[in-house]
C-alpha cells in the first residue's frame, strides 16, 4: 500500500491529516473522505468502511481542539502518522480491534498516552490474536485490577498460556512468589517437589491499553 500512496500527489499526505483533523461529532461526514480515500489507497469498500466506521466512533469522541493539539505535537510526522493508522485499520481482521483503536487514539488526543506508546500499541494490535488481548481486561479486573497471583498447580492452563502470552507483548509482568516454609513443599508419590506460584502485574503500557482501549470495546457493548 505504500507504493500506491507514493505514487499520488502530495496533496494525499494534506488529505489524511485534514481527514483526522476535521471529522466532527457528526460520522456522515467521514463519507465525503472515504470516495477519495478508496480512489487513492484502493481498499476494500465494505470491511474498510466498517472498520473506520467502528474506530471514528470512538476517535471523533475526542475534541476539535484537542486533535489540532495533536496535529501540532506531530509536526512534519503528521502525514505518516495518519497514513499508518489507516494502514493498520485496513490489515485488522476484527471490527472490534478497530474499536479499540479508536479508543487509544481517544486518549492519545487527550494525552492519556504518548505518541510512541500508540504506536507500540497499533501494532500489538495488528499483530495479537483479539481473545489474547480480551484476556487481559479479565486478568486487570482481578485483584484490585493491578495484581493477579496464580498457581502452576491450580491454574487453568488456558489461562497460564494466555498470561504468558500477555507477559512477551510487555502488557504483564511475571515473578515467582515467596511460599511460606510450611507450604513449600508438597509430597506426591513419595518425591519432595516445589510448588510454584507466580505472580502477575499489569504493566504501565497494559493498563493504558485497558483502560483507553479495551475499555471503549466492552462500554460499547453493554
Amino acid at each position: 500500500m505504500a507504493d500506491l500512496i507514493n505514487k499520488e500527489d502530495k496533496n494525499a499526505l494534506a488529505l489524511v491529516t485534514d481527514f483526522f483533523l476535521t471529522v466532527g461529532e457528526s460520522l456522515p461526514v467521514a463519507g465525503v473522505g472515504l470516495g477519495i480515500y478508496r480512489a487513492v489507497l484502493q481498499l476494500n469498500a465494505d470491511s474498510f468502511d466498517e472498520k473506520l466506521h467502528d474506530f471514528f466512533q470512538e476517535a471523533t469522541k475526542a475534541s476539535r481542539e484537542e486533535k489540532q493539539r495533536l496535529l501540532k505535537a506531530l509536526d512534519k510526522r503528521a502525514g505518516d502518522f495518519y497514513k499508518r493508522i489507516i494502514k493498520v485499520l485496513e490489515r485488522l481482521e476484527d471490527r472490534e480491534k478497530a474499536t479499540i483503536l479508536g479508543g487509544l487514539f481517544r486518549g492519545l488526543c487527550e494525552q492519556k498516552l504518548t505518541i510512541e506508546q500508540f504506536n507500540r500499541l497499533a501494532t500489538l494490535i495488528d499483530n495479537t490474536y483479539l481473545d489474547t488481548l480480551k484476556f487481559l481486561q479479565t486478568v486487570a479486573g482481578q485483584e484490585e485490577k493491578e495484581r493477579i497471583r496464580a498457581s502452576h498447580a491450580s491454574e487453568n492452563n488456558t489461562a497460564l498460556h494466555e498470561k504468558k502470552q500477555l507477559v512477551a507483548l510487555g502488557l504483564l509482568t511475571e515473578r515467582v512468589k515467596i511460599i511460606p516454609t510450611a507450604r513449600r513443599h508438597k509430597v506426591i508419590g513419595g518425591d519432595r517437589i516445589m510448588e510454584q506460584e507466580m505472580e502477575f502485574d499489569v504493566t504501565d503500557l497494559g493498563m493504558i491499553l485497558t483502560n483507553y482501549g479495551l475499555s471503549a470495546l466492552f462500554t460499547k457493548k453493554k
